[in-house]
């Protein structure tokens, strides 16, 4: 836990404590080396003393020594911390200019709707920022990485592989929330179906491929682009797929209609034979995959409670619709979501292109009972995120030659 800040000489200083012992000095927002002077120096105070008392036994004057860890432990938590504020000054550099106010609509001011809806708590616009969990995770191990992009319609169609057109659906960036790595793993499928075909129709498809699509569509041949008997093989020399099949096709549906049966069981009763059905496996188009994650969240801390709080609170928020008046809504956010190591997405597991959030289920007594802090904060939490591609994986996308030849791909 940390304590409050203390006003020592002219810095802010504040400490924390785990398992009854000194583990870190914050100084101004920094932390402190802890075998530098400050850190002994902030170690010794009457403020340190303060805080070990009210940290450890809950009231100040219980003890008169501040016990603190071990050097190995401090230069652990030393080098946690310096690297959790290295992230986040990235963060916030890297988002810069999306951080700048909207002027409001000319008009919006005078208006009483709207003087009255900004009077509202603004719940629902947490600046952007980096959550995550843990509070202390190490980027220089594999996470994931899930940042919130605002929607943006740039084409009528969207579907374009990544190597195609750059058509990104991805607009200013809102947020990113960092979580340990979950159960990976992907499926990539393709829409394949049985398709059927009588003879007849095998004979007319050969004959036009024969005409050529000009002359079986009546734009060319003799007058009124009309196709002659002789042309779908019914004159002299004909292939026998012609007018006399056609023909014999339409006396057996008149047959099978007066007798309430298909063609096929009309000659099963007739001859004791079927019609072929030249059964064939065909392909119906790709697939747009789906991918769900499980996180169980435990707050170790009252902080780390928060920061689970502000995680679940805002996918909620990203995956919400927003009201722009009682005849239209704007599309929810959508999320770009990668596997990670440092600043680098790992080539050893499956890529994802952009997704919306379809579904978010959160548990709040994963135990089946329900167990809290004081504050009642949840100990536990699971959390269950089900995404969806925006578009299909194409072959190009697999060909993509951005990233190494030896990787999974998508």
């Amino acid at each position: 836990m940390k304590s409050k800040k203390y006003s020592i000489g002219s810095d802010e200083v504040s400490f924390e404590f785990d398992g009854g012992n000194l583990v870190g000095i914050v100084k101004n927002g920094s932390p402190v080396d802890p075998n530098s002077d400050d850190f002994a120096s902030f170690k010794d105070s009457d403020e340190s003393l303060e805080a070990f008392n009210i940290g450890v036994y809950g009231k100040p004057n219980v003890v008169d020594s501040v016990d603190t860890a071990n050097i190995e432990v401090l230069n652990d938590n030393y080098t946690k911390a310096s690297k959790k504020k290295a992230n986040a000054e990235a963060a916030a550099a890297a988002i810069g200019a999306s951080n700048q106010p909207v002027a409001p609509n000319a008009g919006r001011e005078s208006n009483p709707r709207f003087l009255q809806a900004a009077k509202r708590p603004q719940y629902a616009t947490f600046p952007p920022q980096q959550l995550t969990y843990p509070v202390d995770m190490d980027k220089d191990q594999d996470y994931m990485s899930i940042k919130i992009h605002e929607y943006k319609r740039r084409e009528v169609d969207q579907s374009y592989s990544s190597s195609e057109k750059a058509v990104d659906p991805k607009g200013a960036f809102k947020n990113e929330i960092c979580l340990p790595m979950p159960v990976v793993k992907d499926s990539n499928a393709a829409q394949w179906g049985e398709s059927t075909i009588s003879a007849t129709s095998i004979g007319l498809m050969r004959r036009t491929a024969s005409l050529g699509a000009k002359g079986f569509l009546g734009l060319g041949g003799g007058a009124g682009g009309e196709v002659s008997d002789r042309d779908l093989g019914g004159g002299d020399g004909g292939s026998g797929w012609g007018w006399g099949a056609v023909k014999r096709d339409q006396i057996l549906n008149m047959a099978t209609k007066l007798g309430g049966m298909t063609v096929s069981e009309f000659m099963a009763r007739a001859r004791g034979q079927i019609e072929n059905p030249n059964a064939e496996l065909l392909f119906k188009g790709p697939t747009i995959r789906d991918f769900g994650f499980s996180f169980s969240m435990v707050a170790r801390s009252a902080r780390e409670g928060e920061e689970i709080r502000k995680i679940i609170r805002q996918l909620k928020i990203a995956a919400a619709p927003a009201r722009n008046n009682s005849s239209l809504l704007t599309t929810p956010d959508i999320f770009w979501l990668r596997y990670m190591r440092g600043n680098k997405e790992l080539e050893t597991v499956n890529r994802m292109t952009d997704m919306a959030l379809s579904s978010i289920n959160v548990n709040y007594s994963p135990g089946g009972f329900w167990n809290s802090y004081e504050d009642s904060q949840p100990i536990a939490v699971d959390m269950q995120l089900s995404f969806t591609e925006l578009r299909p994986i194409y072959r190009e996308d697999q060909e993509n030659t951005s990233f190494a030849s030896d990787s999974v791909g998508y």
